[in-house]
């Protein structure tokens, strides 16, 4: 049965899915039982089916029109736009050696997120607005060698 579903996620979607399915065998007749099928939010979509692409509503599937299909890929190719300008910033300013005299590998990373619930970020900083900058640090910092957190002339990286 997984396979099954996981050939049809794959194949009259396109482009196909990944997903999980989990068996759960039926207490009262083995050869009965439940599927969970976990789909995860994919960074493809829309996704089209039997020639038509769907999108979520907030209780209903949407029909998509080629016009809405174009604006949802025009806006992730505007994303990834502007991803790329992001990283090529920081990158540029980056305070502990400059690109030309680099001896170490440095790694770069941007965060946003692509998908959130109205609201998220207001409930992390409606107290206290440096929490957020506690929350990030917090778990980097402890991974990070206290020497590598030394920026040039004895000033700390936050």
């Amino acid at each position: 049965m997984s396979e099954k579903i996981e050939l049809i996620a794959r194949s009259n979607i396109d482009p196909g899915l990944g997903l999980t399915v989990t068996l759960i065998e039926s207490a009262t007749d083995p050869a009965q039982g439940y599927a969970i099928v976990h789909v995860p939010p994919s960074a493809h979509g829309p996704h089209m089916v039997d020639g038509v692409y769907y999108g979520r509503g907030d209780t209903t599937r949407i029909r998509m029109s080629d016009a809405e299909v174009l604006r949802w890929h025009r806006g992730r190719e505007n994303a990834d736009d502007r991803i790329r300008r992001l990283l090529d910033e920081e990158i540029a300013r980056d305070p502990v050696q400059p690109t030309a005299n680099r001896q170490h590998g440095h790694l770069y990373l941007v965060a946003q997120p692509e998908i959130s619930r109205p609201g998220l970020a207001t409930a992390l900083v409606r107290d206290d607005p440096t929490s957020i900058h506690r929350i990030v640090t917090f778990g980097a910092e402890q991974e990070v060698d206290p020497e590598l957190r030394q920026c040039p002339g004895g000033g700390r990286r936050g």
